[in-house]
């Protein structure tokens, strides 16, 4: 027999025709149930919501939320739910004028008020029985039999009196419409503070941090080793069929690099999400609103860029991501392919290249930095419950990192071809002033290291929120703009980030289990920070070294210089943060602007005094090395004519003696006879 408990009836939702709801499964049966029982039975089993069926089928479902999940998987059943309410009168119902409105009454008999409407001879009504389905114009509302306050009405209305109760209860109505804009303003703020997800933080797309973490530990691993392998063959058992050509943990480095870059672009490289509370509506501001958030790979990012406006963003990522690693990888294998073959002007032409791929191998990594500013930026927005941010790099953005920086490192390990000395250092004319240079070069290192300071410390990109934007954005906004104005959003949707600030807060993040962070750290500290100041330094010392002529000193120095120079990435990061401003105007529309700040401005400076100086002390270092070969070669000029002078006297000085022999022997002869 079928399960009876007296429980109270919960009204019924109005589902979609065909569907039923999908929340959490608590139990149930397929036979022998009511309405009633069903409803005892998941109250029993601690649910909200159930699917039933006419067959007596029940199952309990725990939704806990009135935004009620719908599916067509298993056909149609009756959801009944604790969070369904009264059909809602809408703005299409029941608001023109002479018309009288009352939701008071059950006007289909299943328990819950109906919206109720009347005008003159036609009369309807939204009935909670019939999925909210409109009765207009033609079935009025049946109110309750027995119902005292129906009766009243109705012995009223057809008093004397009649006339003045309808023209107050238009009036009623009349008040009721004008109030009802600020009445509905206040359910949506009442309603959007109680949803479940309204301080909820935002939901990221991609990949999980830990499986990112495990992979990127296993990816590091795998580089560190075949190259520590490969080097230990160089050190120890060098292979003689790359005499002359790459060393061995070259190729072992720049193999695996090439690999990474695969992965590195079609992974996810980033993924954040933007959430504004605005008194009950959560707004995304991010790109792609419609998803719970922005989760790009590179060429998703491209096309995003494309679609949106930013076509010079789009080309920019394109040629930095794509076209830069392809053209090293065409030269080095076409270089590698002629080495050896006797094609005039070849080794000169590979020579070039390979000065080429080595000081642009780094310029395939500009975004990067402008990420790792850019996750600063929209993680410090973060400030619940107003604001919900945060943005996470992928596995996209390890790889591409790791690409960069293992072929930028292995460049360093191809060797160049050998060319034959044409003289051409002679040719370099120009007395070395290495006084001179001394000065400028420690001049520039003054400027380098003020702009360089102060660069570090000032903002260099900033986010920030636009009102005016968003409210063309979002219009239904502007009925309460003075109340949004008065939560200050925009004094809280804006952040600004230096250098200093972004390293400091990686720190943290990597404290926090963060690998990326980790990567992103060593990337700015070291590759964009350090290595820089650290080749001032050397060119600082360089410089003293040629005024104190210690020429060979110098030389070593200046060589270390040049490595690494070729590995410091100040200039690329500069490059990173105009090339990620003008990718995300496409935010703009949304009301997010993300912008340039002073500290990119004194970076730029510093960098050129870097520039500056490294050009000075190589141009005085290949015009001292010209004057020490003019003079290694005027003295062998002169040796050689002293060693010939020399050679003609002993040649006379012989013949002189032979003549004088021959004559003593003339004269011992004659003498003799």
């Amino acid at each position: 027999a079928p399960r009876e408990a007296p429980a109270p009836p919960i009204p019924r939702c109005p589902s979609p025709p065909g569907e039923h709801a999908v929340c959490k499964h608590l139990g149930g049966g397929h036979h022998n149930f009511t309405v009633s029982s069903c409803v005892a039975e998941m109250k029993r089993l601690g649910g909200d919501t159930i699917n039933f069926r006419e067959s007596g089928a029940c199952w309990a479902k725990l939704c806990g939320s009135t935004d009620m999940q719908y599916s067509s998987q298993f056909g149609e059943w009756q959801v009944y739910s604790t969070f369904c309410k009264v059909c809602e009168r809408g703005s299409s119902f029941c608001h023109a004028a002479g018309e009288l409105f009352d939701d008071s009454q059950d006007c289909d008999g299943d328990g819950l008020p109906d919206p109720a409407c009347e005008h003159g001879e036609q009369a309807g009504y939204l009935g909670s029985a019939s999925n909210c389905a409109s009765t207009w114009p033609s079935t009025p509302c049946k109110r309750a039999e027995g119902s005292v306050l129906g009766s009243f009405k109705d012995k009223l209305e057809h008093s004397k009196f009649g006339s003045l109760f309808k023209k107050a209860e238009a009036e009623e109505k009349l008040i009721q419409s004008k109030l009802a804009p600020a009445t509905a303003a206040i359910d949506q703020v009442y309603a959007g503070m109680n949803r479940p997800d309204y301080n909820a933080p935002p939901t990221l797309e991609g990949n999980e941090m830990s499986n990112v973490n495990h992979m990127v530990i296993g990816i590091m691993c795998f580089v560190s080793v075949t190259t520590f392998l490969a080097a230990c063959v160089d050190w120890f058992r060098p292979l003689r069929c790359l005499e002359g050509r790459p060393r061995l943990w070259a190729l072992v480095l720049i193999n695996t690099s090439y690999l990474l870059l695969i992965p590195g672009i079609m992974n996810v490289l980033l993924s954040f999400s933007i959430i504004v509370n605005v008194i009950g509506h959560r707004i995304r501001v991010h790109p792609y609103a419609e998803n719970p958030s922005c989760t790009e790979s590179t060429p998703g990012l491209v096309d995003l860029l494309w679609k949106s406006g930013g076509k010079a963003g789009a080309y920019a990522v394109v040629c930095f991501a794509m076209v830069i690693p392809a053209c090293e990888l065409v030269i080095l294998l076409v270089g590698e392919v002629f080495r050896y073959r006797n094609v005039p002007g070849c080794n000169k032409l590979f020579r070039a290249g390979i000065v080429w791929v080595q000081h642009r191998s780094k310029w395939a990594s500009p975004d990067m930095f402008a990420y790792i500013l850019l996750m600063y930026l929209i993680r410090g927005l973060d400030k619940p419950p107003k604001i919900n941010s945060f943005m996470n790099l992928d596995l996209g953005f390890t790889c591409f990192c790791l690409f960069c920086v293992g072929s930028t490192v292995s460049s360093l390990g191809i060797r160049r071809p050998a060319i034959k000395d044409d003289g051409s250092a002679l040719k370099k004319k120009g007395k070395p002033q290495v006084g001179l240079e001394l000065a400028a070069v420690a001049l520039l290192s003054v400027g380098f290291g003020v702009l360089f300071a102060v660069g570090l410390q000032k903002p260099s990109m900033s986010l920030h929120l636009d009102m005016d934007l968003m409210y063309k954005q979002r219009p239904d906004l502007l009925a309460m703009k003075d109340i949004i104005e008065g939560f200050n959003l925009p004094a809280l949707l804006q952040m600004k980030v230096s250098v200093v600030q972004c390293i400091g807060a990686l720190v943290q993040w990597s404290g926090d289990g963060e690998i990326n962070c980790i990567i992103a750290f060593v990337l700015y500290l070291g590759f964009a920070v350090m290595l820089p100041a650290l080749d001032m330094v050397l060119l600082l010392t360089g410089a003293v070294l040629h005024r104190s002529k210690k020429g060979n000193q110098a030389a070593r120095v200046l060589k270390a210089s040049h490595k690494v120079r070729k590995l410091a990435m100040l200039d690329v990061s500069i490059m990173g943060c105009f090339v990620v401003t003008m990718s995300l105007r496409s935010m703009r529309k949304n009301g997010v602007l993300v912008d340039l700040c002073p500290g990119v401005w004194y970076l730029l400076g510093a960098e050129v005094c870097h520039y500056a100086a490294g050009y000075v002390t190589d141009w005085t270092h290949a015009r001292l090395v010209s004057a020490a070969e003019a003079r290694n070669a005027k003295a062998g000029e002169v040796n050689e004519t002293r060693s010939s002078e020399r050679l003609e006297r002993l040649e006379s000085d012989s013949e002189e003696q032979l003549q004088t022999d021959s004559e003593s022997e003339a004269t011992e002869s004659s003498s003799e006879e």
